[in-house]
C-alpha cells in the first residue's frame, strides 16, 4: 500500500490535469492487453492481437518482453525519450531485468505497439479521457478536493490526512510518500489496469515538479460502446440531436436544439409540438441542470442557452463527462 500525506498546503495544489503523453499510456495500454482484462476491452483486445499475429518484429519483442517480466512500470521508467519526467524508479529486483532488454528494443516496442494499438483509436481514447477530466475538474470545483480524492477509484481511499493506493503487495508492504508543498496533480487513463500510479516521484524537499497520480476510469461496457477501431468514424458521423435524445430525452433534446437561438416559451411549444405546460415543465429541468438561463420580460419568458448548453451542442451532443450539473446534480432523463 502506498500512504500520501497531505498538508494543506498539498491540499490546496491538487489539481486534476489531462494526461501528458501517449507514451504513458501505451505503457499502460501494453500491459492491459497482456492481461486480457476483457469487458470494455474485448473487442479492442481481439483486433489488437490479431494485429500483432501479422507483425513478427512486435511479436519478437513482446515475447522478450513479457519473459523478462516487465511491466509498465519498467517502461515508463526508462528516462528521457519514453517520460521526460521518469516514474520513481523500479525496484531493485526489475533494474537486472529491464537492461536485458536494450533501450532501442524498450523504444521500438512502445512505438509499435502504438501504432498497432493507441493510434487507431487515438481520437476515441483522447475524447474519452477529456470528457472523464472535465467531469472530475468538476467535482472539485463543486464539491471540493477531498470529495475528489473520496471518488478516483474503489481502491483508493481518503482518510484524512493520508491518500491510501492498494497495490498486490503484502499488507506490511508499506511505503508513506510525503508530499512536503508540493501538492499533488491527478490524472485518468483508460488503459490502466492497477488502481494508481505515481509519476514524477522525487524525494521530498526538492523544488521538482508536482508528482502525478494517474488513476483508471472504466467504462461500464452495459452502457459505454466497445472500443473498436470504427469509433472515430461512428462519433464523426453521430447526428447530435440523436445523442442527445439518448442521453436527455427526445423531447428536452429538440429544446435545446432550438433554444440555440434563443426563443420563449410560446415559440418552443409550437416548434417542438407539446403544449405549453410541457414545455415549462422541461425547461425547468434544464434550467436546473444548468443548460438555460431564463429571463422574465413582462409577459415573456425568454430562454437561453448557457455555455454549459452551448458545449453539449457544440460536442455533437457528446457531454464532457457523466451527466451532471453545473450544480452537482444529475440530468434527469425524459
Amino acid at each position: 500500500m502506498i500512504r500520501i500525506r497531505f498538508t494543506v498546503e498539498d491540499l490546496s495544489r491538487v489539481r486534476v490535469v489531462r494526461p501528458v503523453n501517449y507514451e504513458n499510456e501505451t505503457a499502460f495500454a501494453l500491459e492491459n492487453w497482456h492481461r486480457n482484462t476483457g469487458g470494455y476491452f474485448r473487442v479492442w483486445h481481439h483486433t489488437v492481437t490479431s494485429r500483432v499475429r501479422r507483425h513478427a518484429g512486435a511479436q519478437q519483442r513482446l515475447k522478450r518482453f513479457s519473459e523478462a517480466g516487465l511491466t509498465s512500470r519498467d517502461l515508463i521508467g526508462i528516462p528521457p525519450r519514453i517520460d521526460t519526467l521518469s516514474m520513481s524508479a523500479p525496484r531493485q529486483d526489475r533494474t537486472g531485468r529491464a537492461n536485458e532488454l536494450r533501450r532501442s528494443e524498450l523504444d521500438a516496442l512502445l512505438e509499435e505497439f502504438a501504432r498497432i494499438a493507441i493510434l487507431p483509436y487515438r481520437k476515441a481514447i483522447q475524447t474519452r479521457l477529456d470528457n472523464d477530466t472535465d467531469a472530475y475538474q468538476q467535482i472539485m470545483s463543486t464539491s471540493g478536493v477531498e470529495t475528489l480524492l473520496r471518488c478516483l477509484h474503489p481502491r483508493i481511499h481518503w482518510r484524512a490526512p493520508f491518500l491510501e493506493i492498494e497495490d498486490n503487495g503484502p499488507d506490511d508492504d508499506m511505503e508513506e510518500i510525503e508530499l512536503d508543498g508540493r501538492g499533488l496533480l491527478v490524472s485518468p487513463s483508460l488503459f490502466l489496469s492497477a488502481p494508481g500510479a505515481l509519476l514524477h516521484l522525487s524525494a521530498a524537499g526538492t523544488t521538482s515538479p508536482s508528482p502525478t497520480l494517474v488513476f483508471p476510469v472504466r467504462p461500464d461496457p452495459r452502457t459505454s460502446s466497445a472500443l473498436t477501431a470504427d469509433t472515430d468514424t461512428a462519433a464523426q458521423d453521430a447526428v447530435p440531436e440523436d445523442a442527445l435524445a439518448m442521453l436527455m430525452g427526445r423531447t428536452r433534446a429538440a429544446l435545446l436544439e432550438e433554444l440555440r437561438k434563443g426563443c420563449a416559451n410560446v415559440e418552443l411549444a409550437g416548434r417542438v409540438g407539446v403544449s405549453a405546460a410541457a414545455v415549462s415543465q422541461h425547461t425547468s429541468v434544464l434550467r436546473a441542470a444548468g443548460l438555460i438561463a431564463t429571463r422574465r420580460t413582462r409577459n415573456l419568458v425568454l430562454h437561453t442557452l448557457t455555455p454549459l448548453g452551448r458545449s453539449l451542442l457544440s460536442s455533437g451532443g457528446n457531454p464532457r463527462g457523466p451527466a451532471v450539473a453545473m450544480n452537482g446534480s444529475r440530468v434527469p432523463q425524459a
